[in-house]
Order: structure tokens, then C-alpha cells, then sequence
């Protein structure tokens, strides 16, 4: 499958749908969870040179990973009733949380090396110390909804839900809301990434949306609440594609990913597009930036938004690897 980017396209095609890519914190080594049940990792010395390093089995589909602080574990999650956490070291996968449906969202708490925190569809959030695999969680919430999106950065965790609710915590008191309101956006939350400063996140939906939300909004310094399309085909931008993934970058500025087969860079503050990517004739179901922002990576992969008839047999599922320039991320002035 040629890349219409001219990106890094020395992954190996992947056997099922791409649900998940995540970067080491430590080195470039990147993480996929794939439908086939398995959890890949690859070395990534550039953008076009990456070696396998290993694969395994969680026995279900793999829908999330995170990344031990240290990089020597990946933790796992999906449609099996347990989280692994894989120690690379050992190769061993140990069990280390359990749901009562699969787990959608899986996180290293920032600041808490030995803890991470699990979001499922059996409507809870659940803290997990991986060094006592007793099954007894240190700290479960109801959300009273399915756990569809997660993320944290700081003392900030932002849950979204099925329900279109929108729970905000400080990590300082895991077991109180620090506030809780409707989704911004009208529809149902695909993706959400927080503001690397803490100070809000951008939250994108089914519907070629993303809202950019303060958690204290105050215009007097910039700080003021938007949402803009994107993701969408067509003169009248009526043709409109679910916004499948969001990251920021340590820049401050943020890709989206989507099932219109294309990636953009954009810039919050200043409200502009960076960089906008060619189609790739396939849904784009998962994107990630390094950890020091010099790679991009995004997974060509169908995600099944419009069924069976979407399906292309003849389309792989594929990622691609983006050697990033400071000009396409750096925040720009205000117009």
C-alpha cells in the first residue's frame, strides 16, 4: 500500500483493524493495539526504519494501551475481562485489573509510577496498584455510564461517556468530580486529549466536530471556549466523518485523526490549521506523537463507521510514520 503522504512505511501491514498507537515515554519505541487480540511493539529508530521487536496475545480484541512511566512495561486493555501489564524485560504478561466489560481506556496516573486507572463499559473507573495483582482495585468509581474516552495529564483526568457527560477530576482527590457537565459538542465522544499546561482538553465526536474547552474559561487571557469542523468532504462540508483520534503535542499544538482517511496539525490558540495530510482512501483510526514530537504516527486501518458495506477487502491496515518539522507544529501568532 503506497503512502500518498510520502511517509515511513516500513510497519508490516497489521492482520486486523488498528484500534490504539502509543509512544514510550522513554525511547522510540511505539505500541499498537490491533482487533486481532494482540498488542505490537516496534523500534523506531526514523521515520522510515522500524523493526518489529515483539507481538502477544491478550486472548480478545486489544482496544488501549499505556506506557509504564520507566518504558519497561506496556499496559493493555480490551475485550476481555482482564488488563495485562507486559514486562518487557520478563516477557511475561501478568494480570492486573479486572471490569465486568471491556476495558476501553487504560492510563499511567501522571505522578504515581506504581498506579494506573482503567475506564470500561461496565460504567466504572477503576484505580490499580500493577505490583499487588490482588483483583481489589484501590479505587472504583461509578460513572453510571459506558467509559467511551480518557485521558490525563498533570492533576487533570477528563472522563467522557456514553451519555455525552464530561467528568473532570483532580488526580490530588481521585475519588471527588471536580466538575461534571454535558458534552459541548451534540453528539457522541470519540476522542479526547488534554492540554499538555492542564488547563482544559479538546474533546471530538462523531459528527467532524472537536470543542476546545477551558476548565476555567477566561477570555481576558485567551482562555475562551470554541468548536470548529473538520473531518469533513464536499463543497458544502456535509459529508461528515467521526473525529477518531486527538493528541497533543509538547508544543502545545495538537493532531486529529479521522474516518475521512485524513490527519491534521492545528494550533488552539491562534485557531489555525498547521498542516493538513492527503487522504489516504482509508479511515485514519488512531494517531500519536512522540514523546519528543520529532515522529508522528497514524494507523491507516477501516473502523467499521459505516459497517460491512464500508469494508475495502483490498485495503490493508497500515501504519504510517511522519518525520515531524518544527514549522508544521509550532504554535503560530493570532491573526
Amino acid at each position: 500500500m503506497a503512502n500518498v503522504n510520502d511517509d515511513g512505511a516500513s510497519i508490516e501491514p497489521l492482520a486486523d483493524g488498528i484500534s490504539g498507537l502509543r509512544w514510550s515515554p522513554t525511547a522510540n519505541l511505539l505500541a499498537a493495539t490491533c482487533w486481532d487480540g494482540n498488542a505490537y511493539i516496534w523500534d523506531v529508530q526514523r521515520a522510515d526504519a522500524a523493526q518489529a521487536k515483539a507481538a502477544k496475545s491478550i486472548g480478545g480484541p486489544a482496544l488501549c494501551s499505556a506506557w509504564s512511566a520507566d518504558g519497561q512495561m506496556l499496559f493493555v486493555g480490551g475485550c476481555t475481562a482482564r488488563p495485562q501489564a507486559w514486562d518487557l524485560n520478563s516477557d511475561q504478561m501478568v494480570d492486573i485489573a479486572v471490569h465486568d466489560q471491556p476495558t476501553r481506556c487504560i492510563i499511567q496516573v501522571p505522578g504515581q509510577e506504581n498506579l494506573i486507572c482503567t475506564g470500561s463499559w461496565d460504567g466504572t473507573i477503576r484505580y490499580w496498584d500493577f505490583r499487588a495483582a490482588t483483583g481489589e482495585p484501590a479505587l472504583s468509581l461509578n460513572m453510571g455510564e459506558r467509559v467511551y474516552c480518557m485521558d490525563a495529564v498533570g492533576e487533570l483526568l477528563v472522563v467522557a461517556l456514553a451519555n455525552r457527560k464530561v467528568v473532570i477530576y483532580n488526580l490530588k482527590n481521585p475519588d471527588k468530580e471536580f466538575g461534571a457537565k454535558d458534552s459541548p459538542l451534540k453528539y457522541q465522544s470519540r476522542a479526547l486529549s488534554c492540554f499538555p499546561d492542564q488547563s482544559g482538553f479538546a474533546l471530538g465526536s462523531i459528527e467532524g466536530r472537536v470543542a476546545i474547552h477551558y476548565i476555567q474559561e477566561n477570555a481576558s487571557i485567551g482562555h475562551k471556549n470554541f468548536a470548529f469542523k473538520c473531518h469533513r468532504k464536499g463543497h458544502a462540508s456535509n459529508d461528515v466523518y467521526p473525529v477518531s483520534d486527538i493528541h497533543f503535542n509538547s508544543f502545545g499544538t495538537f493532531a486529529t485523526a479521522g474516518s475521512d482517511g485524513t490527519a491534521h496539525f492545528w494550533d488552539k490558540d491562534s485557531r489555525q490549521r498547521l498542516r493538513a495530510f492527503k487522504d489516504c482512501g482509508q479511515s485514519i483510526s488512531a494517531c500519536r506523537f512522540s514523546a519528543t514530537s520529532e515522529l508522528f504516527a497514524y494507523a491507516v486501518s477501516y473502523d467499521w463507521h459505516k459497517g460491512a458495506s464500508g469494508y475495502k477487502t483490498t485495503e490493508g491496515n497500515r501504519i504510517f510514520i511522519h518525520a515531524v518539522t518544527e514549522k508544521e507544529i509550532t504554535p503560530r501568532k493570532g491573526k
